[in-house]
């Protein structure tokens, strides 16, 4: 791993814990499980990677549902 990507991945790290703190339950439908993943609903390249402004914090089987049906997370948002 590059030494620019390892200062990004301890970012990543810290803004994950903040994060999920913040929205500790995750956020699809009416769930009320606790929020493990990050969900990058316009991917992780380049400086999405660190923007949580496109953050959604699921709980592992809505984040696994969403990437396994990709166009209906498309027609709601989910993914760009």
């Amino acid at each position: 791993m590059s030494k620019k990507r390892q200062v990004e991945a301890r970012t990543y790290s810290k803004l994950r814990a903040a994060y999920l703190l913040l929205k500790p339950t995750c956020a699809c439908w009416d769930c009320t499980k606790p929020a493990t993943d990050i969900h990058h609903t316009k991917g992780r390249t380049g400086e999405l990677y660190l923007n949580t402004s496109h953050w959604m914090g699921l709980c592992r089987e809505h984040h696994r549902y969403i990437h396994d049906h990709p166009a209906w997370a498309r027609e709601i948002g989910y993914l760009a």
